[in-house]
Formats: C-alpha cells, sequence, structure tokens
C-alpha cells in the first residue's frame, strides 16, 4: 500500500497527483465516511405568534396559528 505523505516530498507534479488520486481512491474504499453536518433553519418569531410548532422536516403547518397578545 503506497504511502501518501510521499506527495509532500514528490517535485513532479504528475507524480504528486498520481499519488493524491490514490490517497483519495484509498480512503474511499478503506476508511467509512459519515457527514458531522446538517443544515439548520433559524429564524425569528414574535412572542405574539402562538401556535405554530417546530417539525422534524421543517415542513410547517400554519392550521392553528394566529397572533395573541
Amino acid at each position: 500500500m503506497a504511502d501518501p505523505r510521499r506527495q509532500f516530498s514528490e517535485g513532479d507534479a504528475a507524480k504528486r497527483l498520481q499519488i493524491l488520486n490514490e490517497a483519495e481512491t484509498l480512503v474511499l474504499t478503506e476508511a467509512p465516511i459519515l457527514p458531522v453536518y446538517w443544515y439548520t433553519h433559524s429564524y425569528l418569531m414574535r412572542p405574539e405568534v402562538k401556535g405554530l410548532r417546530p417539525s422534524l422536516l421543517e415542513h410547517r403547518s400554519y392550521k392553528g396559528v394566529g397572533l395573541r397578545p
């Protein structure tokens, strides 16, 4: 198995690109990849707005939403 750190000592750009391609292939085939981010939505809501309930998929139903002092 090739050592991906070789790219730091390689002077030839074509060989360095080949080393990096081998390292990328190694990571994609041998290492599990798990995304550690997700999209979020931030919003402001006035205190007078009542009845708006959050949902897991950000689908909002406005039934029962109203303004109350």
